[in-house]
């Protein structure tokens, strides 16, 4: 998966606003690419759907994707991402916690957290400003669950002895980042690579 895609196109709208998101550093998200897209133009449809490809589309509050080539989340799939990540830091602060029991003496260190991400206060008029909102939402809130499962894997292996599974039991022990939360695999639709419409 590539990463995100914020969409923007209410009810009456001659446009639509596209923001991408992606991984921009291992542990980093943000947005990196916009488009607004003329509906009237001919090939409208073909470049909303090579933008959106591998790509999770999320739309802003009140907005529709009726004619329009994807198969959208509404913005309360942020929510459910945010609860996911603060599952999974609760899971990895029991982890050390446990692991911390059977340590006589030994304190470890206890992992930091990004602050969560909020939703904007006011959403703007303009669509591609609601487009950037919902990118700045979506990328902070990817960004902390990357921080945060960053946590979980460098606890994972020993790093004197290289022996694994360390602190983490093993249903946490991982070798690599994870890139979205395994509790919405099967939430996410990530947009098929298909041909473009015709």
């Amino acid at each position: 998966m590539l990463g995100f895609v914020a969409l923007d196109h209410r009810p009456g709208d001659d446009t639509v606003a596209l923001w991408l998101i992606s991984r921009t550093d291992p542990a980093e998200a943000s947005s990196t690419n916009a488009v607004v897209v003329d509906l009237a133009a001919p090939d409208a449809l073909a470049k909303i759907h090579a933008l959106t490809r591998d790509r999770v589309v999320v739309l802003t509050p009140d907005s529709e994707a009726a004619g329009l080539p994807v198969d959208p989340h509404d913005v309360g799939i942020v929510d459910e991402f945010i609860a996911a990540t603060r599952t999974h830091q609760a899971a990895i602060v029991d982890a050390i916690r446990a692991h911390q029991a059977t340590r006589k003496g030994q304190k470890l260190v206890a992992p930091t957290f990004p602050a969560e991400a909020e939703a904007p206060q006011e959403w703007s008029t303009a669509p591609e400003l609601r487009a950037l909102q919902l990118a700045r939402w979506l990328g902070r809130t990817w960004t902390n669950w990357l921080v945060s499962d960053g946590e979980r894997l460098r606890r994972t292996t020993q790093p004197r002895t290289g022996r694994t599974p360390w602190i983490m039991p093993e249903e946490l022990n991982q070798p690599q980042l994870l890139e979205l939360p395994p509790a919405l695999d099967d939430v996410w639709r990530v947009e098929p690579l298909t041909p473009a419409p015709r």
